[in-house]
């Protein structure tokens, strides 16, 4: 009776993380529709003064995706939990702020490198392999916060001390 309640109980909380993915997934594709078209219509429509359009929607762009590539390669890994017992809302909006985030980190890395405000990275001369080499840079940045947070943070001398402890109920809701 024990080993069929203890399977039961596993069937459940797989199922209801399960379930969870799903809705993070759902939010976290809604946002980056969002900020692909949103880019998109602004870019084409709108010149950013002394900004070049084609590498800060493409950064923008290249850090959303390469946030949602890190979520689905986690997923499909078997490593990605989340908190399923707190509604659907939640992992959707959890799932939303994602790709937010991956954008951000994106332009972050774009603005330092493209300032020489860090100078980690040799931009090259050439004009294509210059977009290329910020898309990169930008989807590694959207793919990888504690890189593009440790990356960020060494142009400054700050230290990259690891963070504090995560509560066991933190670390389960927590994304990226």
């Amino acid at each position: 009776m024990q080993r069929k309640l203890k399977k039961t109980h596993t069937y459940y909380h797989q199922t209801a993380n399960g379930q969870a993915q799903l809705y993070y997934f759902a939010g976290m594709m809604l946002s980056g529709f969002v900020l692909a078209f949103g880019s998109f219509a602004i870019g084409a429509n709108i010149d950013l003064w002394g900004i070049d359009n084609r590498e800060f929607f493409g950064c923008l762009t290249a850090g959303t995706i390469g946030a949602l590539v890190s979520v689905m390669a986690r997923i499909g890994s078997g490593q990605f939990r989340l908190d399923y017992d707190v509604g659907r809302r939640y992992p959707i909006f959890l799932g939303a702020l994602r790709p937010v985030i991956g954008g951000i980190f994106g332009l972050a890395l774009y603005f330092a490198v493209t300032s020489s405000l860090l100078d980690l990275f040799k931009l090259p001369t050439d004009a294509n392999q210059r977009f290329y080499f910020l898309l990169v840079i930008a989807f590694l940045a959207g793919f990888s916060e504690r890189w593009a947070r440790d990356t960020l943070l060494s142009f400054g001398g700050a230290s990259t001390a690891p963070a504090p402890q995560k509560t066991a109920e933190a670390t389960k809701a927590a994304v990226g």
